[in-house]
């Protein structure tokens, strides 16, 4: 073939690359900003822009279709302990369930999506398969933070505690990020919260505010476990500081409930 001949096929599959390079970038970190982000809507809804315009170059990149699993998510999370089903209002997990599922079918070679498959599995309570996916996105990846993440909340849920123990230190090996940090101490006061151990509880939200004292969703999470002790004024701030970084109706929600909970008890004396 002649090498202009050559040069022109080239030159085309560059351009066909190009789009599609460039709708993976935008779908990535939109993803990776959606799922960091939680609550944060200035920043989510730039993300979900970036979303839209990475569907619009190719609408088979499968992190547009994480990305807006994630979105699904987000929608429906409310308060309540991580890793559990019960933070997420009626059927948000089954709406994102297929959504995941199609980004594994359009690329199954990738960790994130079987990773991303695995959590949701989980909160469905769905083991056997979930347990599949994390054992595919440990061959794919098996330095992966969220692979080694959830495959330790795979098994405490199994009761595993050794197990559960060893993949968290992986884990914590990989997990740098304040993002990373976060979810492993959320992870760990899960599990306090599931022992009844109010005081670890405590000193684990203390550590994952001192992660980022600039994430909202901290300070807000903090502030529904005093609300729950009856701690009122140190509630209000907290939800206060959440809001002062960042409004979101969680928090919003969380400041009305403890200042009419802390009038109440103040009428009462």
């Amino acid at each position: 073939m002649p090498q202009r001949a050559w040069c022109l096929i080239l030159a085309l599959a560059a351009s066909a690359a190009a789009p599609a390079d460039r709708a993976r970038d935008l779908a990535r970190d939109a993803w990776v900003t959606i799922r960091d982000h939680p609550f944060e809507m200035t920043v989510i809804e730039e993300a979900a822009k970036h979303l839209d315009e990475a569907m619009q170059l190719n609408k088979n990149e499968p992190y547009v279709w994480l990305g807006t699993a994630e979105l699904i998510m987000n929608g429906g999370f409310g308060p309540g302990a991580a890793f559990s089903a019960e933070a997420y209002a009626p059927g948000t997990l089954e709406k994102a369930l297929p959504v995941i599922q199609h980004a594994v079918k359009l690329d199954p070679k990738l960790a994130d999506a079987h990773a991303s498959l695995a959590y949701v599995l989980i909160l469905l309570r769905k083991y056997p398969e979930a347990r599949t996916e994390i054992d595919a996105a440990r061959q794919l990846d098996p330095g992966g933070f969220r692979t080694n993440l959830y495959d330790a909340v795979w098994h405490w849920k199994q009761g595993n505690t050794a197990s559960s123990r060893e993949a968290l230190k992986r884990a914590t090996a990989v997990g740098t990020s304040p993002a990373e940090q976060r979810r492993i101490l959320y992870l760990l006061e899960s599990q306090a919260i599931e022992r009844g151990d109010d005081v670890q509880e405590e000193k684990l939200l203390k550590l994952i505010v001192a992660v980022d004292p600039n994430d909202p969703w901290s300070h807000g999470n903090y502030g529904w476990f005093l609300i729950e002790k009856e701690r009122y004024d140190e509630a209000v701030a907290e939800f206060q500081r959440a809001i002062a970084i960042a409004p979101y109706p969680l928090a919003e929600q969380g400041l009305h409930r403890a200042i009419e909970l802390r009038d109440r008890v103040r009428a009462r004396q």
